[in-house]
C-alpha cells in the first residue's frame, strides 16, 4: 500500500523548509512521526513528492527510513500539467495537491493515501486511509480522511482549505 508525501512546499510564511525542520524531542520531523504512524497501519511504499531544489536533502532524509521501506521520489514542477491547460503568464510556482499528485502518476500504482509533509494527522487518520485503500482495492471507490474545519485552521495566519459536505 502506497502513501504519497506531499513535500515539494516552498513554505513561503515559514521562511524555511518547514518539512524539513525538527519539532521532536530529539530532532524528528512531523514527517517521521507520520511514517511511523502509517507503517503500524500498513503502509509499505512511500512515494515523495518534491521539489528540485530539496531533493539532496530528502534523499538524505529518506535514507534514514526503515530499510522494510520502498521509497520513492517525484519531482514536481510547474510544466507537469494536462496538454489543454496554458499555463499562466508569470506563475512560477506549483499548484497543489492536485497537481502534485500528477507529478508522480507515473510511480503511483494502485490505491494510495495522499498526505502533506508538513501537517500531523494522528494514528487514526493512517488507520482509516489504510481501510479506504483497502476498499479501493476491491471496489474502485475512493475515499477521502477529513477532519473538521476548526481542527485545522492555524492562529498563526491563513490557510486555505476545502470544505466537503457529506449527505
Amino acid at each position: 500500500m502506497t502513501l504519497v508525501i506531499m513535500a515539494a512546499g516552498l513554505a513561503s510564511r515559514y521562511g524555511s523548509t518547514k518539512q524539513l525542520e525538527g519539532v521532536g524531542p530529539s530532532g524528528e520531523l512531523l514527517l517521521e512521526y507520520a511514517i511511523f504512524d502509517a507503517r503500524r497501519a500498513g503502509f509499505t511504499r512511500i512515494v515523495f513528492i518534491i521539489r528540485k531544489a530539496i531533493e539532496d536533502e530528502m534523499r538524505e532524509f529518506a535514507a534514514r527510513l526503515p530499510a522494510d521501506l520502498e521509497v520513492v521520489f517525484a519531482v514536481q514542477d510547474i510544466t507537469q500539467v494536462p496538454e489543454w491547460f496554458t499555463l499562466p503568464e508569470g506563475r512560477t510556482k506549483p499548484w497543489g495537491t492536485v497537481h502534485a499528485v500528477l507529478a508522480a502518476e507515473s510511480v503511483i500504482h494502485g490505491p494510495f493515501g495522499v498526505l502533506n509533509a508538513d501537517d500531523f494527522y494522528g494514528p487514526e487518520a493512517f488507520v482509516a486511509a489504510r481501510k479506504a485503500c483497502d476498499v479501493a482495492a476491491a471496489s474502485g471507490v475512493s475515499s477521502a480522511v477529513m477532519f473538521p474545519l476548526h481542527a485545522t485552521l492555524s492562529p498563526n495566519g491563513t490557510v486555505i482549505r476545502g470544505i466537503s459536505r457529506v449527505e
